[in-house]
């Protein structure tokens, strides 16, 4: 059906980014891993809902890093350009999700201390 072809295409974008990409293979297990020790923990649903805001917010930013950098190689490709050509937007982007992960961290670490210690 039409109405389940956006799904799948997401689905399959999804896929091909973890099949890709190292950073988004790191930040599956990480997710997996702080699924699993929030189990395990038993921590309250308002922190465990924080974690799946954490989770959406460096997924998104990884899969639009990943978007980007796909962007740059297609232009690079296309238009024989240099690499340097687009590092300081790829610089940019990994900032972007560098940042969301050192803050996912701290959040994190400040949500775990509580069950943990």
């Amino acid at each position: 059906m039409k109405i389940f072809k956006p799904f799948a295409d997401a689905i399959r974008g999804i896929i091909l980014s973890i099949k890709q990409e190292k950073h988004v293979r790191f930040h599956l297990f990480a997710t997996f891993f702080i699924l699993i020790l929030s189990y395990s923990l038993k921590i309250n649903i308002y922190d465990f809902f924080i974690c799946l805001l954490l989770f959406a917010i460096i997924w998104s930013g990884e899969l639009f890093n990943t978007c980007i950098e796909q962007i740059c190689n297609i232009l690079r490709d296309k238009y024989k350009l240099p690499y340097e050509g687009s590092r300081d937007i790829r610089d940019i982007a990994a900032g972007a999700v560098l940042f969301q992960a050192i803050m996912a961290a701290i959040i994190g670490v400040i949500i775990f201390w509580k069950y943990l210690f």
